[in-house]
């Protein structure tokens, strides 16, 4: 069975309303962005860059891993690994020089298959408080909190290990969310397939489910009047009350765990798209009030279609329409589909296996595998590529951060700020 070249898994991975916290914080504080659903509040930015290029600010070598980037204050936070060790990392988002460096040994478990890089494939995930800490997931489950200024560490729980959470090929990639006073992690396994651990302390708030982990991240969403955690996970979609880890509702599904690596998108009026590559595909489900008194809600799947996979990109939703690279491998081709009916509007060569950060209306920013930045229209009349930058050699599976004018990218190896015109 073979599984997939991996990140966005990162994507876990992989958008929606993904809540770092219930409440935001300025700048880009987590996965997918201070709303979590990859949109950036980006202003007068160039609508072609055929006059004017992105202009390369910085480039400087990182270290191995997948992990996206987090901006806050002027300081960038991301992971990585090397000889062994993981790494959180906080530099200078002007300069990239190092502002402080937190590693510890991380060697890969048993069962793990990591000839696609080592990672780390999870994000930090920032958190303004008194004071401020970062909170980060390694490849092996090790969550750990550290002071944001400092890079000391407050606490750490080994979440695979210390649960018997489930050790997936790839190694560990969803991304934590901040809800209220807690971290919410998927573990995986009987009793503790989600966990929630105290910011201030990491002591266990509560446990919940019974299904094992995937790739994927979960995100928040809301419905009737509640907030929800929606977990695509292995071989279930489960919504849970993200403050007391309560059932809300679950779907079966027959995809494995380890096949899943896209992030779910919400409407946020009652309707989850999710996908996944691997001969799957795209599903959208439909919240309703349970008629039963098992669970407060039911998820039936409003409609499933093959001709969108995502793989381990990340998906965008403006309007109606959701946006993605579709296929397992190859090209990857750029697809754009109808989130009320599940029905093709179009596909196009013209973008192909990229990562995509939505920067107006209508405009995206995707960075490929290639290491190729590009600013796309994107609407149901179509794809027009407005303008493209070659900026890294070299395997490039995250998304890029953007804040204001400045995107923050990185490769398998290296990281980089550029400049939009």
């Amino acid at each position: 069975m073979r599984l997939f070249d991996l990140q966005g898994f990162i994507l876990a991975a992989l958008v929606s309303i993904c809540g770092c916290s219930s409440s935001t914080t300025e700048g880009w504080p987590r996965w997918g962005g201070d709303r979590g659903d990859f949109t950036a509040s980006s202003t007068d930015l160039a609508e072609s860059w055929e006059t004017s290029s992105p202009k390369v600010l910085w480039n400087r070598e990182l270290g191995e891993g997948y992990s996206a980037i987090v901006a806050v204050d002027g300081r960038l936070f991301t992971m990585f690994s090397r000889d062994g060790r993981e790494f959180v990392v906080a530099v200078e988002a002007k300069t990239g020089d190092t502002v402080w460096n937190y590693g510890y040994d991380a060697p890969i478990l048993e069962g793990m298959a990591m000839e696609n890089g080592a990672g780390p494939h999870s994000t930090p995930c920032y958190h303004r408080g008194k004071p401020d800490r970062v909170y980060t997931v390694g490849v092996t489950g090790i969550l750990h909190c550290l002071d944001a200024r400092s890079g000391d560490r407050v606490w750490v729980r080994k979440c695979l290990e210390e649960f018997d959470g489930s050790v997936l090929g790839r190694g560990y990639s969803s991304n934590p969310i901040i809800y209220g006073d807690s971290i919410l992690v998927p573990v995986g396994g009987e009793g503790h397939a989600v966990m929630a651990f105290r910011l201030d302390d990491g002591e266990v708030k509560w446990r919940s489910g019974n299904f094992g982990l995937s790739h994927s991240s979960p995100i928040l969403t809301h419905y009737g009047g509640r907030e929800m955690l929606a977990v695509f996970a292995h071989q279930e979609f489960t919504g849970l009350d993200p403050g007391n880890g309560a059932i809300l509702w679950r779907r079966p599904h027959h995809v494995l765990g380890a096949h899943i690596a896209s992030m779910p998108v919400s409407d946020g009026a009652g309707t989850i798209f999710y996908s996944t590559a691997y001969e799957g595909g795209s599903w959208a489900l439909e919240l309703s009030r349970a008629k039963e008194d098992s669970m407060p809600f039911q998820a039936n799947e409003r409609w499933f279609t093959k001709n969108l996979q995502i793989h381990h990109s990340n998906a965008i939703r403006i309007a109606d329409l959701v946006y993605g690279p579709s296929g397992s491998f190859g090209p990857k081709i750029f697809t754009c589909i109808d989130l009320a009916t599940g029905s093709v509007v179009w596909k196009d060569r013209g973008l192909t296996r990229c990562n995509s950060v939505r920067v107006g209306k209508d405009l995206l920013l995707t960075l490929d595998e290639e290491g190729v930045l590009a600013l796309s229209r994107v609407s149901r009349a179509g794809l027009a590529v407005l303008g493209r930058k070659k900026l890294f050699e070299g395997r490039a599976w995250t998304p890029p951060t953007v804040l204001d004018k400045s995107v923050y990218v990185r490769n398998q190896s290296h990281i980089m700020a550029v400049e939009l015109p």
